[in-house]
């Protein structure tokens, strides 16, 4: 392939390992930082359950291992999450989630069970106060309970997953 001045030789076997879905750009945060306000003509919307179905049966076929859940919007408000989310581990896809934490008591026992395999909890401050001034809706003490409540999960159930990390 020739772009430009670049030639680009892409091997048969060439295959993207991972992919990130956004299945929602609806938020349940206002946070300060969020690109979602500087963009023109944004509107909020849930992907389908057909769409959905789509990307991740391409995704199986062309070999994706792993499926990000991610984007401008907050996965978890999709009504359908936790069943994309089933579906996406039921066809043996590793799964990541990228969440603002609030609903992670909610979601917490079954993300163990199921066994996310990476949770990315963004946080920015310890702070409370600084904590809602930067993710404007949000509560800490909420994330924070979440986030105990995926620890005990792992601990009632005897599980290692997911790894969680505060970003």
């Amino acid at each position: 392939m020739r772009i430009s001045d670049w030639v680009i030789y892409l091997s048969n076997e060439s295959r993207p390992k991972e992919l990130m879905i956004e299945i929602s750009t609806h938020c349940n945060y206002a946070c300060i930082h969020c690109f979602r306000y500087g963009a023109r003509d944004f509107k909020q919307c849930f992907m389908s359950k057909d769409l959905f179905m789509r990307v991740i049966n391409e995704a199986k076929k062309v070999g994706v291992r792993r499926i990000i859940f991610s984007g401008w919007g907050e996965p978890t408000t999709h009504p359908n999450f936790i069943e994309f989310y089933r579906e996406t581990k039921s066809r043996g896809f590793e799964v990541v989630l990228n969440t603002n934490g609030y609903m992670l008591a909610e979601y917490s026992e079954e993300l163990v069970k199921t066994e996310l395999d990476e949770l990315y909890v963004s946080i920015d401050a310890i702070d409370i106060e600084l904590y809602s001034k930067i993710r404007r809706l949000g509560d800490l003490t909420i994330v924070s309970r979440g986030l105990l409540a995926v620890k005990e999960a792992k601990r009632k159930l005897g599980f290692m997953k997911p790894v969680v990390k505060a970003i």
